[in-house]
């Protein structure tokens, strides 16, 4: 399953997101609360160019495109075909994470959970 997120002004930045931070290919449940597909699979894509969506262990999103848009997961807006572009709510990143946990280590999910509680 494939959804689509977006960012836009004033939430972004633009160009290389320079950070020591890991990244991992962005992978979760939709993180709007209350969407049925809060529990699927779904691979996100950039809604600009459908480039790969990137999650990096500090809680940013990031496009890998020419445009480089970043930001933090709460400044995006997501789209999993069964709702238009809502932002995210807390508790459905947290509960999207534990899918994203069979792609990744504990380490990198225990980072994005403490960077994602400073940003909420």
């Amino acid at each position: 399953m494939e959804g689509k997120a977006e960012i836009n002004s004033p939430y972004y930045y633009s160009g290389i997101y320079n950070s020591s931070s890991r990244k991992v290919r962005f992978r979760s449940g939709c993180p709007v609360s209350g969407c049925k597909n809060s529990n699927s699979d779904i691979l996100w894509y950039c809604n600009l160019n459908h480039h790969p969506l990137y999650l990096h262990d500090d809680a940013i999103l990031s496009c890998d495109d020419s445009r480089g848009l970043y930001g933090n997961i709460f400044n995006w807006k997501f789209n999993c075909g069964e709702h238009d572009y809502k932002y995210a709510s807390y508790q459905s990143v947290l509960g999207t994470l534990s899918i994203l946990g069979h792609f990744t280590d504990y380490d990198f999910i225990e980072k994005i959970m403490i960077k994602i509680r400073q940003y909420s």
